[in-house]
């Protein structure tokens, strides 16, 4: 037993069994022999097979025995509408390793509830997701939050925000100096009052930040507008970006992201005014912009595409929410083939537009465009072409 545990080679096998669901059943009859075999063996498999439990799962431990296997856990998963009583029976508990939490909406309404969350909030906590918990955001909760994490990563914010104030958030935002991905989907969705002039002008000047997704409708360009005249060096390690936008925001916003790579616009106007701006996004090299609504691109917005001459992936597509198409007015063969001739770098391309029926000749112009494209989806009234 002391040989196998002293080889890496063995003891990665023996951990590749542990994990393997086919095996589950040989698995638990084993581990009460192995666990009597060696203890070193038992406290290996322990921090391994209690790093990322279900909640359940801990809650079926003895309260005495609890404690013991909550130390070793590093990752806990509320999502869903889970038994609130889970919470009251880990109340008390430390999770001195927890780095990762998520919270879903557990309908908890009784009192002191507080309390039996608390013991989540370790310093070591690094990646924190809240699931429509509104009635429990409260300035109180990022107070609590922002006193015992201060080295949060990464944070997710779905369905709360009606219960703390623009100032509140900012407040919060400031303190977690450490943050490198930040996605909100804050209600209401729409003009949220917590995606303010003054939090997109700090998140701008984060030194980790680089990873933004906001889901809430922006449609003010002034937003955008303000950090260029009040940061001369913005969003300077953001290479992902998701938003939510008009066109005039995305024509504004391009000018503050200099080393975005990534870019998911969710068009909220039904245009593609945007489309000539976006080459003023030096390091773009994936894009993929979704209809939201009855979308209807022009083929001088199209066109403009080609500007982006380091493009890898494209994709025009309506989003999954979307239940309308999205409309190339008068776009023929020629005009495909136009826009891509632009695009030397492209490796992956989507175009899930309705426009005027056209022939294979699309593919054979990709195909001239780069040796390295792999994935071709082009669909046209009635129809859809795939190639690879």
């Amino acid at each position: 037993m002391d040989q196998v545990l002293q080889t890496p080679e063995l003891l990665t096998r023996v951990f590749q069994l542990l994990h393997d669901d086919a095996k589950v059943r040989f698995v638990r009859s084993n581990l009460p022999t192995a666990a009597r075999v060696c203890s070193l063996w038992r406290d290996i498999i322990e921090g391994i097979i209690w790093r990322e439990p279900p909640a359940e799962a801990l809650a079926k431990i003895r309260r005495t025995r609890r404690q013991h296997f909550a130390s070793n856990v590093r990752s806990l998963d509320f999502s869903g509408k889970r038994d609130p009583t889970v919470h009251a029976l880990f109340d008390g508990l430390q999770f001195p390793r927890l780095r990762k939490l998520e919270l879903g909406d557990s309908n908890q309404t009784h009192a002191g509830w507080h309390s039996t969350i608390s013991q989540y909030f370790q310093p070591r906590l690094e990646s924190l997701t809240l699931r429509w918990w509104d009635a429990k955001f409260t300035p109180e909760l990022l107070a609590v939050i922002q006193a015992r994490c201060p080295h949060l990563k990464s944070i997710c914010f779905y369905g709360v925000g009606e219960k703390v104030s623009p100032e509140n958030f900012l407040t919060f935002i400031k303190a977690c100096e450490h943050l490198e991905k930040i996605r909100l989907s804050l209600i209401p969705i729409s003009d949220n009052a917590l995606v303010s002039n003054d939090l997109l002008l700090h998140l701008s000047k984060m030194k980790r930040l680089n990873y933004l997704d906001i889901d809430n409708n922006i449609s003010r360009a002034e937003l955008f507008e303000r950090i260029k005249r009040g940061n001369s060096t913005p969003f300077q390690h953001l290479t992902k970006l998701e938003l939510c936008a008009t066109s005039p925001v995305m024509s504004a916003a391009v000018y503050v992201l200099p080393n975005v790579t990534k870019l998911t616009l969710c068009l909220k106007d039904g245009t593609g005014a945007c489309f000539k701006d976006l080459s003023a996004m030096p390091n773009l090299r994936k894009l993929i912009l979704l209809g939201t609504k009855a979308t209807t691109l022009t083929r001088e917005e199209l066109d403009s595409l080609r500007a982006l001459h380091h493009l890898e992936k494209l994709r025009i597509a309506p989003s999954d929410s979307c239940m309308q198409d999205i409309h190339a007015a008068h776009f023929t063969d020629a005009d495909f083939d136009l826009m891509v001739s632009g695009l030397p770098e492209m490796r992956n391309f989507a175009f899930d537009v309705i426009c005027e029926p056209r022939s294979i000749s699309p593919f054979k112009k990709l195909s001239q465009v780069g040796k390295t494209t792999v994935e071709w989806k082009l669909r046209s009234a009635g129809t859809e072409q795939h190639a690879s």
